[in-house]
């Protein structure tokens, strides 16, 4: 059963922005991408590791044409070890143009 939860933190977060006049964006990549579903790793007796949402080029898309300045992340889902995936490589890359 999928299951995602509304990112209050973060939309707190954009709405205060909002009232400070900055322009804000926030996306619900779990919501967004609802049908898009990805087995990572099996785990054995039918069961495995499901990443459901955008995926990564998707995400990266969105966020080079907003060009934003500032990108927050909230990640209420998570697992440890090597079921773990990684972050995206290309959010350590400016996409900024001068």
């Amino acid at each position: 059963m999928k299951r995602a939860g509304t990112p209050i933190g973060l939309l707190r977060i954009a709405a205060n922005a909002r009232l400070a006049g900055f322009d804000v964006r926030v996306l619900d990549s779990p919501f967004a991408g609802w049908e898009q579903e990805r087995r990572l790793v099996d785990l054995g007796a039918g069961s495995s590791l499901v990443r459901y949402g955008l995926d990564d080029s998707q995400l990266r898309a969105i966020i080079e044409e907003f060009e934003p300045d500032v990108v927050g992340v909230q990640c209420i889902y998570t697992v440890s070890g090597a079921t773990r995936a990684p972050w995206p490589t290309w959010s350590r890359t400016s996409t900024r143009r001068s």
